[in-house]
C-alpha cells in the first residue's frame, strides 16, 4: 500500500509543479481566462498530493512533531502556497520574484524528501 501511495504522490508532485509553472506563464502572458481544466485540475491534483502525503506520514509514523524533515516539508509547503498565491495574484517584479521563490521552495521540498533531512545541502 505504501508503494502505491508513494508513486501516486510522486506523480501528483510532477503534475502539480508542471501546472503551477504553466498557469503562471499563461497568467503573465495575459492569455485568455483558463479553461475548466486549468481551473479545476490543480485543486484535484493538490488535494490528492496532500492526501497521499498525509497517508504516507500516518503509515510510516513520520509525524512532523517527531521527524524533523517532515516538519520542514510541511512548513515549506505553507511558504510555497503563500508564494504561489502572491505569484498568481500580483503583477510585475513582485509576481516574478514570488514565482522564482516558490519554485526554489518547491526544489527545497524535493531535496528534503530525497535526503530525509531538513538541511539537504549539509
Amino acid at each position: 500500500m505504501y508503494e502505491i501511495l508513494k508513486h501516486t504522490h510522486l506523480s501528483m508532485i510532477t503534475l502539480s509543479i508542471i501546472l503551477f509553472e504553466w498557469r503562471f506563464l499563461m497568467n503573465k502572458m495575459r492569455r485568455r481566462r483558463p479553461g475548466p481544466f486549468l481551473r479545476v485540475a490543480p485543486h484535484v491534483i493538490d488535494t490528492l498530493l496532500l492526501a497521499t502525503g498525509v497517508a504516507m506520514i500516518v503509515l510510516s509514523g513520520a509525524v512532523p512533531w517527531k521527524v524533523s524533515w517532515t516538519l520542514a516539508k510541511l512548513l515549506a509547503l505553507l511558504v510555497y502556497i503563500a508564494l504561489g498565491l502572491v505569484a498568481m495574484k500580483s503583477r510585475g517584479p513582485v509576481a516574478v520574484l514570488a514565482f522564482v521563490l516558490a519554485t526554489l521552495v518547491f526544489a527545497y521540498m524535493v531535496l528534503v524528501a530525497i535526503s530525509k533531512s531538513p538541511t539537504p545541502w549539509v
